[in-house]
């Protein structure tokens, strides 16, 4: 391919990758960016700087208190809750979007270091790789719907930042290998802004280092020396890490590697062979979820398909630098993936750990070029196994892009057409209580508020959510000042709920939780020992004007007809009460 192929190819490929995510300009804010933007606001609980912007909860029983009265953790919170991540060179691009760029122009800002990552990896990539695989490779990591999250969620672009410097890192390094200058200073600049940008950089700089191992063919003392600045920063940040108190804890879903090894292994169990299925065949991860049975399900599809590929390759690969590369590829994509294994499974896990598995998949399609004219005999199992990887990286995993893409902006718009429309007066929501009985969806768990604050409404005093347990419940009026709410299958079984309270550390019966203003009692459980009542007790009667209790239906919030004391009603109540609680007539 000329020099001229070459451009043109790179410059339509940019065209194709920008037109297919130009819709995560509009996807807006989703969750933890309404958190940061309130921080540097300053209109977060608790006062965070601009490095230390990931820190949600700092795992103290006094800020988690301060936190959940305020209603930016839900009051069941463990009381040392941690989920606090080391990302300060993401978290200072973060505070400067909330200073000066709008939603739009920071989902810009992503973009921009979406297309600097990709072309970090056609630079890293070209001299392992040539000119034709690598283009192919860079085409199908551009086409991974992985990477729909870190463009559409501000707060997830650490990982696209961690992904520039850690292929800047592996370029420096492959062309030292290569017989290039030996740049330690730069290398160790490199690695040290890959780690940086957040916990990702270890997925990134893995390459560099399986690259020394595998590939590389120096002398053992001179690889070891020079990938020493490699490896450098993130001995460093591993430190910071521990002893700065980062990480989570007591999360059920959440982990910590280091003070939860068996947790963690169990997530490495249950998410690795999944997140490989992911990375292999380009379908959507909920359809793999869904469509593979049971625990084992997964491990051994996962098994069969990288034995499949493995032996494919071997067999079409005679070249032994080849094999060596290829081998590199898979061995730092198995690796890469059990960091992040520490997290809630989703496809942005494996943005940075797919991209060996897009060199892999990228060999059959050059391959298959190679060998067009060499007869059928040569040429049908390759591009057998290219039709194979366009549909999977090629058509499915545009398409799941895109869907992801439509999802997370209805999602984000409906949370914030929902809290604009909430009945509730702006001239008195500072020195008010919003309760709402129970929430059907985590972007209404803390985030109503913030997104009124961003359309110009003020927040209210606290905000609370009683309740995501899924199923019918029913409100007992207990006293001016108190209710109890009953659901019918239980308290704390939905997996969101398990986010903020492990399952080794339930609330049993006639446990409380004390915030300011309001203590939650545990007054009844089942025969397992699962609360099926909570009595919420306030520091002022709940038809005060300075309360707001609401409900939630298909047609959004809604002021909730809270009846007399002793009166039972249930969740969610007859449309006609409800226009009764808001003035109106009869339905």
């Amino acid at each position: 391919m000329s020099a001229r192929s070459a451009w043109l190819a790179i410059g339509l490929l940019a065209l194709v990758l920008v037109a297919l995510r130009w819709s995560t300009l509009d996807t807006g804010l989703h969750m933890d960016d309404l958190a940061q933007r309130a921080m540097v606001e300053g209109g977060y609980p608790v006062a965070r700087a601009p490095w230390d912007l990931y820190t949600f909860a700092g795992g103290t029983p006094e800020e988690t208190r301060t936190l959940a009265s305020a209603g930016a953790l839900p009051w069941w919170s463990d009381p040392q809750l941690r989920l606090r991540s080391l990302r300060p060179l993401a978290s200072v691009l973060v505070w400067a979007d909330a200073r000066w760029l709008s939603p739009k122009a920071a989902h810009v800002h992503s973009l921009l270091w979406w297309l600097a990552m990709l072309a970090a990896a056609g630079w890293a990539l070209r001299p392992v790789l040539g000119g034709r695989w690598t283009l192919v490779a860079v085409a199908l990591y551009g086409l991974d719907d992985a990477h729909v999250y870190p463009l559409a969620w501000l707060a997830n672009r650490a990982a696209l930042i961690s992904g520039v410097f850690g292929w800047l890192t592996l370029g420096l390094f492959v062309r030292a290998a290569n017989g290039g200058p030996a740049r330690g200073l730069v290398l160790a600049a490199t690695s040290a802004a890959c780690m940086a940008a957040g916990e990702y950089g270890l997925c990134g700089l893995t390459f560099t280092a399986t690259y020394a191992l595998v590939v590389d063919e120096r002398p053992w003392v001179r690889r070891m020396r020079a990938l020493a600045p490699v490896l450098a920063p993130m001995a460093v940040y591993l430190v910071l890490h521990r002893l700065g108190g980062f990480g989570a804890a007591h999360s059920g879903v959440y982990l910590d590697p280091g003070s939860e090894p068996g947790a963690f292994l169990g997530a490495v169990a249950e998410r690795a062979p999944l997140l490989t299925l992911d990375m292999l065949s380009g379908a959507p991860l909920t359809t793999l979820r869904d469509a593979v049975p049971g625990s084992l399900g997964p491990w051994v599809l996962a098994v069969l398909g990288v034995v499949a590929v493995t032996g494919v390759l071997h067999v079409l690969v005679t070249d032994p630098a080849r094999r060596r590369v290829l081998a590199w590829a898979g061995l730092s994509a198995g690796i890469a993936i059990l960091p992040v294994c520490a997290s809630f499974l989703s496809e942005r896990l494996t943005v940075l750990a797919s991209l060996g598995a897009h060199i892999a998949s990228a060999a059959f399609i050059a391959l298959a070029l190679e060998r067009v004219r060499d007869g059928w005999r040569r040429f049908a199992v390759p591009m057998v196994m290219s039709l194979a990887v366009i549909a999977g990286h090629g058509v499915l995993a545009t398409r799941s892009g895109q869907e992801q893409t439509e999802r997370l902006r209805a999602f984000n718009e409906a949370g914030a057409n929902l809290a604009a429309q909430m009945p509730v007066d702006d001239d008195a929501a500072a020195s008010q209580r919003w309760v709402l009985l129970t929430a059907g969806d985590p972007m209404l768990l803390v985030y109503p508020p913030e997104f009124r604050a961003v359309a110009g409404h003020p927040r209210p005093a606290s905000w609370t959510v009683l309740s995501l347990a899924p199923g019918p419940a029913t409100m007992r009026r207990v006293s001016e000042h108190a209710l109890e709410l009953t659901m019918a299958d239980g308290w704390f079984r939905a997996p969101l709920e398990g986010f903020f309270r492990r399952g080794d550390r339930p609330l049993a019966l006639h446990d409380r939780v004390s915030l300011e203003g309001l203590e939650a009692e545990v007054v009844a459980v089942d025969p397992a020992g699962v609360p099926t009542t909570v009595r919420f007790t306030f520091d002022r009667a709940l038809g005060d004007r300075s309360m707001r209790v609401l409900g939630l239906g298909a047609r959004g919030f809604y002021r909730y007809p809270l009846a007399g004391v002793g009166a039972t009603v249930p969740v969610p109540p007859g449309l006609d009460a409800v226009r009764a609680a808001e003035g109106l007539p009869p339905a």
